[in-house]
């Protein structure tokens, strides 16, 4: 098969949404990218080169790239007024796990992971961008709590609620129950807890997720959850 890029909009900080002069927008990068990559790697390394030449001129993307082999999450946001390409970070989903992601930012600290560039690859200056920009105030022993999300597109309640509720049900839904537990997160999607951030990736459930388990997924409406608003007064 092919690369298939599926994107979702986050938004992120305004100040680093399009600028002048930028010519991509993310359907156009994306369109661009389909048409030489060849691999899902291959596809992140395209997305870079592009936006560094022609500039990035939408809010925050988040993509889910895949060739088949290798899937790839990628979370992306423009520089504003300080340069052409994006400040990103793509994290490979491990073998026999699952991701999602619905209009928020879910790449929490990543550093430690990207040491090794076969599961995760970043802008190499995007911690020091956001210290020169005053979104991140750290020592420089703390670095390691760098969280893309935090930083860039902070969850908020309706963040959760709207968002990541979403992430939560197909995770609920197609998981292995011994590796996500709903319960445990239940507070963070409702947007009590915002602190209790769901992880990137879960392993799947045991039996093979089918094409008709992912389009009960994306036409659902949080069934026989605490979300069913069918349940509400009950």
């Amino acid at each position: 098969m092919g690369v298939v890029i599926a994107e979702s909009t986050m938004g992120g900080i305004s100040e680093l949404q399009g600028d002048e002069g930028k010519i991509l927008d993310y359907g156009s990068l994306i369109t661009a990218t389909l048409q030489r990559a060849t691999t899902a790697r291959e596809a992140i390394s395209i997305i870079v080169n592009l936006t560094d030449t022609y500039g990035y001129s939408s809010s925050m993307e988040g993509f889910s790239i895949t060739d088949g082999v290798e899937s790839w999450h990628m979370e992306l946001i423009g520089r504003g007024q300080w340069g052409l390409g994006i400040l990103y970070v793509a994290m490979k989903v491990p073998e026999g796990y699952i991701g999602a992601h619905a209009n928020q930012a879910r790449i929490t600290q990543f550093l430690e992971a990207c040491k090794n560039p076969d599961i995760c690859l970043a802008s190499p200056d995007i911690v020091q961008f956001a210290i020169d920009r005053g979104y991140f105030n750290s020592a420089p022993e703390d670095l390691s709590t760098f969280s893309f999300s935090d930083v860039f597109d902070p969850v908020t309640v309706n963040g959760a609620r709207f968002c990541e509720a979403r992430v939560w049900y197909i995770f609920a839904n197609l998981s292995d129950p011994e590796d996500f537990n709903p319960a445990a997160y239940l507070d963070y999607a409702q947007g009590l807890n915002l602190t209790n951030r769901m992880p990137l990736f879960v392993k799947a459930k045991s039996d093979k997720i089918t094409r008709g388990d992912v389009h009960d997924m994306l036409s659902s409406h949080y069934e026989a959850s605490w979300f069913d608003t069918r349940l509400d007064g009950n």
